[in-house]
Protein backbone atom coordinates (compact mmCIF):
# COMPACT_ATOMS: atom_id res chain seq x y z
CA UNK A 1 0.00 0.00 0.00
CA UNK A 2 1.36 3.33 -1.04
CA UNK A 3 0.78 6.44 0.41
CA UNK A 4 -1.85 7.84 -2.21
CA UNK A 5 -3.76 4.35 -1.24
CA UNK A 6 -3.79 5.69 2.52
CA UNK A 7 -5.00 8.98 2.16
CA UNK A 8 -7.40 8.11 -0.40
CA UNK A 9 -8.90 5.29 2.41
CA UNK A 10 -8.75 7.66 4.95
CA UNK A 11 -10.82 10.01 3.09
CA UNK A 12 -13.16 7.06 2.27
CA UNK A 13 -13.28 6.22 5.62
CA UNK A 14 -13.72 10.02 7.19
CA UNK A 15 -16.19 10.62 4.26
CA UNK A 16 -18.91 7.81 5.87
CA UNK A 17 -17.90 8.67 9.58
CA UNK A 18 -19.28 12.17 8.44
CA UNK A 19 -21.80 11.59 6.41
CA UNK A 20 -23.04 9.30 9.56
CA UNK A 21 -22.90 11.94 12.04
CA UNK A 22 -24.96 14.15 9.29
CA UNK A 23 -27.42 11.74 9.14
CA UNK A 24 -27.51 12.10 13.42
CA UNK A 25 -27.94 15.66 13.38
CA UNK A 26 -30.72 15.66 10.50
CA UNK A 27 -32.74 13.28 13.40
CA UNK A 28 -32.48 15.18 16.20
CA UNK A 29 -33.10 18.58 13.89
CA UNK A 30 -35.34 17.63 11.00
CA UNK A 31 -34.72 21.29 9.82
CA UNK A 32 -31.23 20.67 9.13
CA UNK A 33 -30.31 20.57 5.67
CA UNK A 34 -27.97 17.81 4.12
CA UNK A 35 -25.10 20.46 3.71
CA UNK A 36 -25.20 22.36 7.17
CA UNK A 37 -25.76 18.72 9.22
CA UNK A 38 -22.00 17.94 7.37
CA UNK A 39 -20.01 20.48 7.76
CA UNK A 40 -20.72 20.61 11.28
CA UNK A 41 -19.87 16.77 11.83
CA UNK A 42 -16.96 17.28 9.73
CA UNK A 43 -16.04 20.10 12.32
CA UNK A 44 -17.29 18.54 15.37
CA UNK A 45 -14.42 15.70 13.96
CA UNK A 46 -12.08 18.18 13.93
CA UNK A 47 -12.46 18.53 17.70
CA UNK A 48 -11.87 14.61 18.12
CA UNK A 49 -8.76 14.96 15.79
CA UNK A 50 -7.35 17.55 17.38
CA UNK A 51 -8.41 16.63 20.94
CA UNK A 52 -6.65 13.43 20.25
CA UNK A 53 -3.30 15.28 19.15
CA UNK A 54 -3.45 17.06 22.12
CA UNK A 55 -3.59 13.45 24.15
CA UNK A 56 -0.53 12.43 22.09
CA UNK A 57 1.55 15.72 22.44
CA UNK A 58 1.64 15.58 18.89
CA UNK A 59 0.82 19.39 18.94
CA UNK A 60 0.03 22.26 21.60
CA UNK A 61 -3.05 23.73 22.00
CA UNK A 62 -2.68 27.17 20.05
CA UNK A 63 -2.08 24.17 17.04
CA UNK A 64 -5.25 22.02 17.80
CA UNK A 65 -7.60 24.81 17.90
CA UNK A 66 -6.56 26.75 14.69
CA UNK A 67 -7.72 23.32 13.10
CA UNK A 68 -10.86 22.96 14.56
CA UNK A 69 -13.43 23.94 12.70
CA UNK A 70 -15.93 26.73 13.97
CA UNK A 71 -18.98 24.22 14.71
CA UNK A 72 -16.39 21.85 17.22
CA UNK A 73 -14.36 24.34 18.38
CA UNK A 74 -15.78 25.52 21.51
CA UNK A 75 -16.32 21.62 22.21
CA UNK A 76 -12.60 21.00 22.06
CA UNK A 77 -11.76 23.65 24.56
CA UNK A 78 -14.53 22.10 27.09
CA UNK A 79 -13.34 18.86 26.60
CA UNK A 80 -9.53 19.12 26.89
CA UNK A 81 -10.03 21.66 29.94
CA UNK A 82 -11.87 18.73 31.23
CA UNK A 83 -9.64 16.10 30.62
CA UNK A 84 -6.54 18.11 32.02
CA UNK A 85 -5.07 18.79 28.72
CA UNK A 86 -5.22 22.58 28.65
CA UNK A 87 -5.03 24.56 32.12
CA UNK A 88 -7.42 27.18 33.19
CA UNK A 89 -5.85 29.94 31.96
CA UNK A 90 -6.03 28.49 28.23
CA UNK A 91 -9.44 27.82 28.75
CA UNK A 92 -10.53 30.91 29.31
CA UNK A 93 -8.33 33.24 27.05
CA UNK A 94 -9.83 35.76 24.97
CA UNK A 95 -13.39 33.84 25.44
CA UNK A 96 -15.62 36.96 23.78
CA UNK A 97 -13.61 36.39 20.71
CA UNK A 98 -13.51 32.61 20.51
CA UNK A 99 -17.28 32.58 21.17
CA UNK A 100 -17.80 35.29 18.45
CA UNK A 101 -15.34 33.11 16.02
CA UNK A 102 -17.48 29.73 16.69
CA UNK A 103 -20.80 28.52 16.32
CA UNK A 104 -21.55 26.61 19.09
CA UNK A 105 -25.02 24.98 20.11
CA UNK A 106 -25.36 27.38 23.34
CA UNK A 107 -28.05 25.35 24.86
CA UNK A 108 -25.05 23.22 26.05
CA UNK A 109 -24.59 23.58 29.10
CA UNK A 110 -20.81 22.79 29.30
CA UNK A 111 -20.56 26.76 27.78
CA UNK A 112 -22.57 28.45 29.79
CA UNK A 113 -20.25 26.91 32.82
CA UNK A 114 -17.56 28.17 30.88
CA UNK A 115 -18.64 31.81 30.70
CA UNK A 116 -19.57 31.64 34.62
CA UNK A 117 -15.87 30.30 35.36
CA UNK A 118 -14.64 33.35 32.61
CA UNK A 119 -16.73 36.14 35.16
CA UNK A 120 -15.17 34.45 38.23
CA UNK A 121 -11.57 34.71 37.00
CA UNK A 122 -12.46 38.56 35.43
CA UNK A 123 -13.19 39.54 39.39
CA UNK A 124 -17.49 39.33 38.64
CA UNK A 125 -17.16 41.79 35.75
CA UNK A 126 -18.83 40.46 32.23
CA UNK A 127 -16.09 40.13 29.34
CA UNK A 128 -16.60 42.42 26.02
CA UNK A 129 -14.88 41.82 23.34
CA UNK A 130 -14.20 45.49 22.37
CA UNK A 131 -13.94 47.16 25.15
CA UNK A 132 -17.24 48.75 24.55
CA UNK A 133 -19.62 48.76 27.62
CA UNK A 134 -22.98 47.59 27.86
CA UNK A 135 -25.98 50.42 26.66
CA UNK A 136 -28.80 51.94 28.55
CA UNK A 137 -26.45 52.56 31.55
CA UNK A 138 -29.02 53.80 34.08
CA UNK A 139 -31.69 50.63 33.35
CA UNK A 140 -31.13 47.74 35.33
CA UNK A 141 -33.07 45.60 33.14
CA UNK A 142 -32.06 44.90 29.32
CA UNK A 143 -34.37 44.15 26.70
CA UNK A 144 -32.85 40.78 23.99
CA UNK A 145 -33.81 39.54 21.39
CA UNK A 146 -33.19 35.80 20.03
CA UNK A 147 -33.84 34.60 17.11
CA UNK A 148 -34.44 30.51 16.89
CA UNK A 149 -37.53 27.44 16.43
CA UNK A 150 -40.46 27.85 18.00
CA UNK A 151 -40.89 26.00 21.54
CA UNK A 152 -36.85 25.02 21.17
CA UNK A 153 -34.94 25.55 24.55
CA UNK A 154 -33.33 28.74 25.05
CA UNK A 155 -29.65 29.39 24.91
CA UNK A 156 -27.09 31.47 26.24
CA UNK A 157 -26.85 33.61 23.18
CA UNK A 158 -29.04 36.49 22.47
CA UNK A 159 -29.06 40.18 21.22
CA UNK A 160 -29.82 43.53 21.96
CA UNK A 161 -30.90 44.04 18.38
CA UNK A 162 -34.05 42.32 17.24
CA UNK A 163 -32.94 42.72 13.62
CA UNK A 164 -30.18 40.75 14.23
CA UNK A 165 -32.39 37.47 16.25
CA UNK A 166 -34.55 38.06 13.09
CA UNK A 167 -31.69 36.91 10.84
CA UNK A 168 -30.93 34.28 13.23
CA UNK A 169 -34.64 33.12 12.86
CA UNK A 170 -34.06 32.56 9.30
CA UNK A 171 -31.56 29.89 10.05
CA UNK A 172 -28.07 32.28 10.54
CA UNK A 173 -26.99 30.07 13.21
CA UNK A 174 -26.84 26.92 10.76
CA UNK A 175 -26.33 28.97 7.65
CA UNK A 176 -29.37 28.55 6.18
CA UNK A 177 -32.02 30.81 4.75
CA UNK A 178 -35.92 30.51 5.72
CA UNK A 179 -36.13 28.28 8.76
CA UNK A 180 -38.95 29.78 9.46
CA UNK A 181 -38.03 30.50 13.31
CA UNK A 182 -39.13 32.99 15.74
CA UNK A 183 -38.18 35.84 17.61
CA UNK A 184 -38.77 36.05 21.01
CA UNK A 185 -37.89 38.56 23.32
CA UNK A 186 -37.68 39.39 27.22
CA UNK A 187 -35.96 41.19 29.55
CA UNK A 188 -33.09 40.05 31.90
CA UNK A 189 -30.67 42.03 34.57
CA UNK A 190 -27.88 44.37 33.57
CA UNK A 191 -25.89 42.48 36.73
CA UNK A 192 -26.79 38.93 34.93
CA UNK A 193 -24.75 39.39 31.75
CA UNK A 194 -21.82 37.36 31.28
CA UNK A 195 -20.13 38.26 28.17
CA UNK A 196 -21.22 41.52 25.65
CA UNK A 197 -19.79 41.53 21.77
CA UNK A 198 -19.99 44.23 19.53
CA UNK A 199 -16.70 42.29 16.49
CA UNK A 200 -19.55 40.59 14.57
CA UNK A 201 -21.94 43.84 14.86
CA UNK A 202 -24.40 41.24 16.46
CA UNK A 203 -24.63 43.21 19.56
CA UNK A 204 -24.64 39.75 21.52
CA UNK A 205 -24.95 38.90 24.90
CA UNK A 206 -24.41 35.92 27.02
CA UNK A 207 -26.65 34.99 30.33
CA UNK A 208 -27.71 32.56 31.74
CA UNK A 209 -32.05 31.96 30.65
CA UNK A 210 -32.88 31.28 33.55
CA UNK A 211 -32.76 35.03 34.33
CA UNK A 212 -35.16 35.81 31.84
CA UNK A 213 -38.70 37.57 32.39
CA UNK A 214 -41.64 38.67 30.67
CA UNK A 215 -40.38 36.40 27.41
CA UNK A 216 -43.03 36.65 24.34
CA UNK A 217 -42.87 36.14 21.02
CA UNK A 218 -41.87 39.54 19.42
CA UNK A 219 -42.23 38.54 15.59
Amino acid sequence: MNDTDFDIQTLEREGKEAASRAEALMEKDPKLPWISAYVIARDLMGADRSLQWLREGKHPWERAEVFCGSYGRLDLRVRAHAEGLITDAQALADLPSAWSGADPDDTDPRFLALWKSAVKANGGKYLRDRGRALPNQKSPMLRVYRGQDEGADFGIAWSLDPLVAKKFASGAATRQHYRNGVVYTGLVPRTAILGYMTGRREAEVVFDPAWLRDVEVWL
